[in-house]
């Protein structure tokens, strides 16, 4: 998501003095350093606030090699993943998967229940029915009887674990798992404890729609933008510390057809676009949480959306509605700085 990227980092750039590349040299005061995963589509990056650049350039290393393992490990676009070995297994044999790709399954589907079916990890078998690429051709209204066949797959229940043995299995032919929705934010929480193994406890990592943050800035806050859904930079700042904030918007890959805006973000239960929301940002205490919950809010919609959030210990969130009215959970309220309204 490059435009929040551009703009998280500004408000960065703007409650501190110097960004890396204005720094003094190495051994001079504190500062923000910055590192930019090489060849990434999602412009990860990661900043650190200390004296040390050569050491923070060897941590944000060791922290992007954290990013590409799980990538390796998780994406249904990567070959020999766990994922892409168990959508090629569906409604076949179980697959044995790693620690770690059994815990983000587990969590998906408890999200999935907790948001009953807003948010759910099979959605993926969905994605032939859509084409949100930017090469995608000419655009048209959707199939809706395809869509409405392969909605039938989305199927968390059909997602079969077993725990003593860390295997999982999609129960039918054409299931599949996509984990983009909640794997984010685990690369973001990882990225992080490698960066503090590396002796930066106060650090930012981003991605995409993303933002996961330890410790704070100096004697401040991290300060993070929130994007403008229908205009150019924020609308609103938030202070962040020891926190991680996930960010859902129909205004990053999307399609209009007829005045109707197609967009990436599918509600599981219907298969099509989900619909009551421009964006939704939820912060929580890690990243998975932030990232998973951002999806699930923004397919319940505003109303119900906020209604989850308020019945959760620890999150809350901003949404931006389909009328542009922006809604903000009891415990930001205070916190939450609005710079102007969002463009209608």
């Amino acid at each position: 998501m490059t435009r929040s990227l551009l703009m998280a980092l500004g408000v960065v750039a703007l409650s501190h003095t110097v960004m890396a590349s204005e720094a003094p040299p190495t051994g001079g005061a504190s500062r923000v350093i910055t590192g930019t995963r090489p060849g990434s589509a999602k412009g990860e990056r990661l900043l650190v606030f200390g004296t040390d650049e050569q050491a923070a350039n060897a941590a944000f290393a060791a922290a992007f090699a954290e990013i590409d393992r799980i990538e390796r490990l998780v994406s249904e676009w990567v070959p020999e993943s766990d994922i892409t070995r168990l959508n090629a297994a569906a409604g076949r044999a179980a697959v044995p998967v790693a620690p770690e790709t059994f815990a983000l399954l587990q969590r998906g589907k408890e999200v999935s229940r907790l948001s009953h079916g807003a948010f759910a990890g099979t959605w993926a078998a969905l994605s032939s029915a859509w084409d949100f690429s930017p090469t995608g051709g000419p655009r048209k209204a959707p199939e809706v009887p395809r869509v409405l066949e392969q909605q039938k797959l989305v199927d968390d229940e059909g997602l079969v674990l077993d725990e003593a043995n860390k295997t999982a299995r999609l129960a039918r032919v054409g299931m599949a798992v996509g984990l983009g929705g909640i794997a984010s934010g685990y690369a973001l929480d990882r990225a992080l404890a490698v960066l503090a193994e590396h002796g930066f406890d106060n650090a930012l990592a981003f991605s995409g729609g993303d933002i996961a943050v330890h410790g704070q800035k100096g004697t401040e806050p991290w300060r993070v933008g929130l994007q403008d859904p229908r205009g150019e930079g924020y609308f609103a700042m938030l202070p962040l510390r020891d926190q991680a904030i996930g960010t859902s918007g129909d205004y990053e890959r999307f399609f209009e057809v007829d005045g109707v805006r197609y967009h990436h973000i599918l509600d599981p239960r219907t298969g099509f676009p989900a619909r009551g929301c421009r964006a939704v940002s939820v912060v929580a205490r890690d990243g998975v949480t932030a990232d998973a919950l951002a999806t699930a809010v923004f397919v319940l919609g505003p109303e119900a959306g906020m209604a989850l959030v308020e019945s959760q210990a620890d999150i809350e969130a901003v949404i931006v509605d389909e009328s542009n009215q922006v809604l903000v959970s009891s415990g930001l309220r205070q916190a939450l700085l609005t710079v102007h309204p969002p463009t209608p």
